[in-house]
Formats: structure tokens, C-alpha cells, sequence
């Protein structure tokens, strides 16, 4: 077999525009910008890649502390702006995705963020701390058609208050952070196909779930004393990390559920909720629950629930 090496020819330069970029969508962008070094044939090859990854974590010592991260904030302001700006914009992409950690979006990054929006992602994962002036931007990504998967975390105590929603095409919602009042009302209203919606919501206020396509509903985290009120008779699998006051008004499909509570749940009002919660699944088939901690009560509650669900079906619980 002939030695390629020896022979100097580089095969990897010579396959078609559409694999290279295909094989550099595997790199973080960063990474695939600085392929443009290696030749004139690497040049602009990076400019159609099909994804866009940004983390500032890479820009970053493993062993930097808060204070100093943020000194990182503009070289990473810098390689995202100059990224976008050097793109070919006829060519949409697959995914986007960004990450500032705990830190705080900057204008420049928000404007990057809309900018990115323009280029019709399917696939979008954002992680910042919301500052005041981002909720200007923030309709781009609330109003970005093409999107069928959404991940956002945003830590801070603002609201997330788009004017508008609409995403025709969006099948999964995770969402992490605070919301305004009527941001449920118009989530429904505006994603028509929603299949999947993760919540962690530190938010006061109550909140009225209530779709036609959801199929798989999590509520990660809640805020002490809010109400939630749930309608999705197509439902298929609920999961629920704290117990609240919850008003389950049509929820007959769901076959497998999976609640969690933290050690001070352990109380009266929130054991003897579990079996009404439960009563509203007349189809369920597997139930898991997970408890922080063990004591007479969950015992009991255990046991009463053994007896209740039918044989054939599935229940544990966990400690």
C-alpha cells in the first residue's frame, strides 16, 4: 500500500465543501475558525459550517474564581461578534449555542444572539444572567420560525418578558428562570406543536399549563406558595421534583410519572396529596417515587399505594 504521508498528499483538503464543513461541525467553533491556518484551502471553510458553538468556558484556566472570569467577558465578545460578521449568510444553521455561565449578557453578545437568530437555527441552547436591557432582544428568539428545540437558562431575578411568542415549528422547551405573568398564556398560544416542555421556575406567580400536543411535562424546581393548574389530556409522562398546590384538571393519558420531594416535604398536607395526584392518572402504568429522606410517614404511604396500583404495573420508590 502506497504511504500517503511519505507521498505528502492530503486527502482531507481535497473532499467536497459539504464534508469538510460537515466534519468541522463536530468542533466547538472555536476551534473550527482556527482551521483556517492550515491552508488556503481551509480559509473560509469554517464560514458554512452548520454549527455554532460558543462557551466561554474554553476561553477560560479551569481554576479562574468569579471575579476574574469576567475579565474573559470581551475576547469572548470578540470571537463570537467576528464569527458572525465573517459568516456566509446565505448558509442556515443546524444549532446555536452559547454560554455564559453565571455571567451577565452584555449588549454585544445579545446583539450577537439576534444575529444568530437571523440565520434560521433549528436547534437553539442559550445559558446566561439576564440583564434589563436583553428583553429588548429577547423577542429574536421567541419569534425565531424555524426553531424546534429551545434550551434556556437564565439566572437572575428578571423576568423573561418577550411581547411576543411565536414558534410554529418548536416541539421542546427547557426553560430555567423567572417569567412574567402572562408568559404561559402566550407560550400556548404561540407554539402550536409543543411536545415537551422542562420548567424550572423561580418565578411567584401562578401558572396555567394547559396544551393539546404536550406529551412530556417536568417541573424541575418551584417557588414556594404557587399554584399550578395543568390541562393535557394527551399527556404521556409527568415528573414533578416538589409538591405545591396543584390543580390537575385533564390529565388522562399519562402512563408513566415520577415525583421527587425534598426532605422537608415530608409533611402532612404534602403525603396526603400524593395519592390525589395520583388518582388523576387513571391510565398509569409506571410510577416512581424518590424521597430525601425515610421515616414512618413515607412508610405508610408507601404501603398504601402498593395496594392501590393494579397488579402488572410498576412502582418503586427511592431514598
Amino acid at each position: 500500500m502506497m504511504n500517503t504521508e511519505r507521498c505528502g498528499i492530503d486527502r482531507i483538503s481535497s473532499l467536497p465543501d459539504e464534508i469538510l464543513t460537515y466534519i468541522l461541525s463536530f468542533l466547538s467553533t472555536r476551534n473550527a475558525v482556527q482551521t483556517c491556518i492550515l491552508s488556503k484551502r481551509w480559509i473560509n471553510t469554517w464560514a458554512s459550517v452548520l454549527v455554532l458553538e460558543f462557551d466561554i468556558e474554553e476561553l477560560m484556566p479551569k481554576t479562574v474564581d468569579g471575579k476574574m472570569a469576567v475579565k474573559f467577558v470581551p475576547k469572548f465578545e470578540l470571537l463570537v461578534k467576528s464569527v458572525l460578521e465573517k459568516r456566509d449568510t446565505s448558509c442556515i444553521i443546524n444549532r446555536f449555542q452559547l454560554s455564559l455561565g453565571y455571567l451577565p449578557c452584555t449588549q454585544v453578545i445579545a446583539d450577537c444572539i439576534s444575529d444568530a437568530m437571523k440565520l434560521r437555527p433549528r436547534e437553539c441552547s442559550i445559558k446566561f444572567r439576564l440583564v434589563a436591557y436583553f428583553n429588548g432582544n429577547i423577542d429574536m428568539i421567541f419569534t425565531c420560525a424555524s426553531l424546534i428545540d429551545l434550551h434556556m437558562s437564565v439566572y437572575t431575578h428578571l423576568a423573561i418578558e418577550p411581547n411576543s411568542i411565536n414558534l410554529p415549528c418548536l416541539k421542546t422547551l427547557h426553560l430555567t428562570g423567572c417569567v412574567s405573568d402572562d408568559f404561559f398564556k402566550k407560550l400556548f398560544l404561540g407554539c402550536l406543536v409543543l411536545e415537551e416542555l422542562v420548567l424550572s421556575c423561580s418565578t411567584r406567580i401562578n401558572i396555567e399549563i394547559c396544551s393539546n400536543t404536550l406529551k412530556k411535562l417536568v417541573i424541575d424546581d418551584w417557588y414556594e406558595g404557587n399554584r399550578l393548574y395543568i390541562s393535557t389530556p394527551n399527556l404521556l409522562y409527568f415528573e414533578i421534583h416538589i409538591m405545591e398546590e396543584i390543580l390537575l384538571l385533564n390529565m388522562p393519558s399519562v402512563v408513566d410519572a415520577f415525583i421527587s420531594l425534598p426532605d422537608w416535604c415530608n409533611e402532612d398536607d404534602y403525603m396526603s396529596g400524593i395519592p390525589k395526584l395520583i388518582a388523576s392518572f387513571p391510565n398509569l402504568e409506571s410510577l416512581k417515587l424518590k424521597f430525601d429522606c425515610i421515616n414512618e410517614q413515607v412508610h405508610s404511604l408507601c404501603n398504601v399505594l402498593e395496594t392501590k396500583i393494579c397488579d402488572g404495573h410498576t412502582f418503586c420508590w427511592d431514598f
